[in-house]
């Protein structure tokens, strides 16, 4: 994917979302460098908004994940049925630890948020939980991502 070409053709915010949104399904799409360069390239009072729109490019690709492990579409689970019982009963009851779990992962990508994205949609975790952690751990996740680079631009300036 040409970065560059994009944002000519889409402009800086359409293009954020739309590389984040892709990063979102296909692991291969690294919406951190692409954050990188948009940061060094734009002025530190854009910066909140493209923080924002990576933020809601990326979660609206995982609420899609999600509700695919939900049963909005129909993924091979049969032979893991009983152990997905065995995690709803375990891990159900335990939503502090969920959240922060949820949260943990979308901030530091350990385990990968996109499993994990499936998995709550797979044990039926709250969408609206699922969809609060995985913002905030997405939102200062890029939020360093994007401000990081301009600290550098104000020192180096």
């Amino acid at each position: 994917m040409n970065f560059d070409k994009l944002i000519v053709q889409f402009g800086i915010y359409l293009s954020t979302y739309i590389v984040c949104l892709a990063s979102g399904f296909l692991p291969f799409v690294n919406a951190e460098v692409f954050l990188v360069l948009v940061s060094a390239i734009t002025p530190r009072h854009r910066a909140p908004f493209v923080v924002l729109i990576a933020t809601f490019g990326q979660m609206t690709a995982k609420a899609i994940i999600y509700l695919a492990g939900r049963g909005a579409l129909k993924l091979p689970l049969k032979k893991y049925e009983q152990k997905l019982d065995t995690i709803i009963q375990k891990y159900g009851k335990k939503r502090i630890a969920s959240n922060l779990f949820i949260f943990l992962s979308a901030f530091t990508g350990l385990p990968p948020f996109y499993i994990i994205s499936i998995l709550a949609g797979v044990i039926k975790f709250k969408f609206m939980s699922f969809l609060l952690y995985g913002f905030l751990g997405r939102l200062i996740r890029f939020s360093l991502v994007v401000f990081f680079p301009q600290l550098f631009k104000e020192i180096f300036k």
